[in-house]
């Protein structure tokens, strides 16, 4: 009975992540989804010294999926906004990135981005969030920061087109 217990509380501390959504400037202004989008691939994310190759890709990816249920045409780009174009400019910068090995040291991961979008036509900013995710203390192993990210740009995209 008594493992039965702790197995149960292990499962239900193991699920447990906590995300904090701040929309910091939001316009009240709906997007259109007739409009491109292009999302700027940020720097990799860093902590302290340690920089996480791939974080930025795996990022943009979290973007791109979120804005390709709204927009048939999402693309990646490495340049700058150019103005003039009929398009909205996604510009994520990863804050905070950290990743721990949680199950051995108990320190959490831990990732804030921003993201922010433009109308690449008139170099107006439309929006923008500040995403901070944290995963549970307890953990089997296998989280990354990373997997702090669908959930809340999802949401966070939602809002901008409905």
């Amino acid at each position: 009975m008594k493992a039965v217990f702790i197995i149960g509380l292990m499962a239900l501390i193991g699920g447990c992540t906590s995300y904090n959504t701040e929309i910091t400037k939001h316009l009240d202004v709906k997007l259109n989804k007739n409009y491109p989008v292009k999302i700027k691939l940020p720097t990799n994310g860093h902590y302290d010294q340690t920089v996480y190759k791939n974080s930025a890709q795996m990022t943009v990816d979290a973007i791109q999926t979120a804005f390709k249920y709204y927009s048939q045409n999402v693309t990646v780009v490495t340049n700058e906004m150019q103005a003039g174009n009929e398009a909205y400019f996604i510009k994520p910068e990863l804050l905070h990135w950290e990743d721990r090995a949680t199950e051995w040291s108990g320190r959490r991961d831990h990732v804030t981005i921003q993201i922010k979008v433009f109308d690449e036509k008139t170099q107006t900013l439309k929006s923008a969030t500040i995403i901070r995710g944290a995963s549970s203390w307890f953990t089997f192993g296998g989280d990354h920061p990373q997997d702090l990210l669908d959930k809340p740009i999802r949401n966070y995209v939602e809002t901008l087109y409905n």
